[in-house]
């Protein structure tokens, strides 16, 4: 995103002195940005450098909302825009595709039901599903981590390498009988919907 910006400004079209915009509304447009995306926070997800990635976007537009002058609205904050929107879209495409994140989600859910009903632990079923899953999580990510090293590569602008990459990672994904039984197991623990009131 970064990269983004520096190559509209460098080519003038950050936007342009006799835009209605003025310096404040261009700030506040930036600030809208800032809080559009901050709202639900960084996707996070399996790989490191896209996390990096969402942190300096939100960075950038938070700099902006302090600092833009009117001339850096118009299509400068339209591509960040869409390009950041772009990134998470592609962030949350991922989700499918880690493992760990998926079982960290259902501790999560362990831990709240634990507490919300007052016990030490789950039904026995539920107990051997967690630890099903906690064996073949990290095997399951170990399946998908060749494929998972080309993201921080992907255009995320570009629609149909995006899917491409989503598709490859799917094959991989349906390949893995580690993947398989993790699959299983958190169904299992989904269904038990531990994460209700």
């Amino acid at each position: 995103l970064l990269g983004l910006v520096l190559a509209l400004v460098a080519t003038g079209l950050g936007g342009s002195p006799a835009s209605a915009v003025t310096r404040h509304e261009c700030r506040v447009q930036w600030s809208d940005l800032t809080s559009l995306h901050g709202e639900d926070g960084n996707p996070d997800g399996p790989v490191p450098e896209l996390t990096a990635r969402w942190d300096t976007a939100y960075d950038g537009a938070a700099a902006f909302a302090e600092s833009a002058t009117a001339s850096e609205c118009g299509p400068l904050i339209d591509g960040y825009a869409l390009e950041w929107d772009q990134l998470e879209l592609f962030m949350y495409g991922l989700s499918p595709f880690d493992p760990l994140g998926r079982l960290a989600i259902a501790e999560g859910d362990r831990l709240h039901a634990l507490h919300f009903q007052h016990i030490r632990h789950l039904s026995r079923p539920l107990e051997r599903a967690f630890d099903r899953a906690r064996k073949q999580a990290p095997l399951a990510a170990a399946d998908l981590a060749p494929t998972m090293t080309g993201a921080p590569g992907i255009d995320v602008t570009d629609r149909p390498a995006v899917r491409a990459f989503l598709a490859q990672l799917g094959g991989v994904a349906r390949r893995s009988r580690h993947e398989a039984k993790l699959d299983r197991a958190l169904r299992l623990i989904t269904d038990a919907e531990l994460d209700e009131e």
